[in-house]
């Protein structure tokens, strides 16, 4: 049986459902038994200065991984009402994470993710 789904719409399928929970560092995804369908954890290394990075600077980048399928969702919904004509900068900035998160190349002459996000 033959896909009718386009490339962006199967690499979109790739990405867990639902929302994603966190507790402290740690995020996770549970499946439909309430099994971890996959669990990550922020851990602490060093900053620039090589000082160990704080237990705040980890849960703040736990909630930000929290937070992505959010993120997608915000980013693909204002790009189809961004006008490119008047706001090209906020429509390349939002292509630009959509592709990110996507795992895809932007196309840096159209809007083609975020219009068909």
């Amino acid at each position: 049986m033959t896909s009718h789904r386009s490339p962006l719409q199967r690499i979109v399928s790739l990405h867990t459902p639902g929302s994603w929970e966190r507790e402290g560092t740690t995020v996770f995804a549970l499946n439909r038994r309430d099994y971890n369908r996959w669990v990550t954890t922020v851990h602490a290394g060093h900053d620039d200065e090589d000082q160990r990075v704080s237990a705040a600077e980890c849960e703040a980048i736990a909630r930000v991984i929290e937070a992505s399928p959010d993120l997608l969702e915000a980013c693909q919904q204002a790009a189809r009402y961004l006008d490119p004509a008047k706001y090209p900068d906020a429509v390349r900035a939002v292509d630009a994470a959509i592709a990110k998160a996507l795992g895809v190349q932007a196309n840096a002459n159209s809007t083609y993710l975020a219009r068909k996000g």
